[in-house]
């Protein structure tokens, strides 16, 4: 670790010990500054348990004005954070773009409970969101030594929250789970760090909105049954292997919620058409 990580591992690790309280001596923005600047250190202790801690504390307590709240996610967002080296694959790159966006869900949770995001930011949060998970090409969870990276779940924590958001309308939601298919048609990654069920939440609120047809919704669980394989091995089995576990766990929280139980049906006929190929 260099000098400037040690220093705010240091300061971090005082604040945590504090409860999370803003030093007297120090400006929580000009923290927020700095944590954004390693926000991807490959030092797991240091990115997720004391900076993705801290700022979910200080944003939910409001330490943060709505104005560098607002300032901080546009940091999270740009090339340098959520779009960091994008299209690389295994290099420590990714840990920067899982952890900006990160971000996102704690200033949604905040606008849920005072709202503060004007439709144009919301949906430009959205259109970020789907560039990045359709360009996102590093599919690993734990990383040995470095912790989580785990973009497919880190970003469809953004995708469920930002579904929420009164100012998506149909057509929003409709591209939502049109990036989330082809991320579980992938067929060089098995998912094991259950972003499936990650996945599922995003789902689900989206058809909790109401504003998809039945027949819509129908037609997108139904569509995974209709992907042709490559007709090569292990592909094959891996491209099932998503598909199949993506659909269970629909399929099971489904069962949790009553007013999706229509669709419960189309799930099991999908999930049994992909057994026959």
């Amino acid at each position: 670790m260099t000098s400037s990580n040690t220093q705010l591992k240091e300061k971090l690790t005082q604040i945590e010990k504090d409860e999370y309280k803003v030093p007297a001596t120090m400006n929580a923005f000009e923290i927020g500054l700095e944590m954004m600047m390693y926000i991807g250190d490959i030092d797991p202790e240091l990115r997720d348990n004391l900076i993705y801690s801290t700022f979910a504390e200080w944003i939910d307590r409001g330490e943060f004005t709505e104005e560098q709240v607002r300032e901080l996610l546009h940091i999270c967002l740009d090339e340098q954070h959520l779009f960091y080296g994008i299209g690389e694959n295994e290099t420590d790159s990714v840990f920067t773009r899982t952890f900006s966006v990160l971000i996102v869900p704690l200033v949604m949770g905040k606008d849920r409970d005072q709202r503060f995001l004007s439709k144009e930011e919301v949906i430009l949060i959205k259109k970020k969101l789907i560039a990045y998970m359709n360009l996102e090409q590093d599919y690993r969870g734990y990383v040995e030594e470095k912790g989580w990276a785990h973009a497919i779940a880190h970003v469809s924590d953004g995708l469920e929250a930002i579904a929420q958001s009164p100012f998506l309308e149909r057509e929003d939601l409709i591209d939502i789970l049109n990036a989330i298919q082809p991320k579980f048609l992938v067929n060089n990654y098995v998912y094991i760090n259950k972003e499936d069920e990650r996945n599922v939440s995003a789902i689900i609120s989206v058809f909790n909105r109401e504003l998809l047809t039945d027949h819509e919704i129908h037609s997108w669980i139904q569509s995974f049954g209709e992907k042709k394989k490559v007709g090569n091995h292990p592909e094959d089995d891996i491209q099932y292997m998503n598909m199949k576990c993506l659909l269970r766990s629909l399929y099971f929280r489904i069962l949790d919620q009553p007013q999706l139980a229509r669709f419960s049906d189309t799930v099991v006929e999908t999930l049994q058409k992909l057994d026959k190929k």
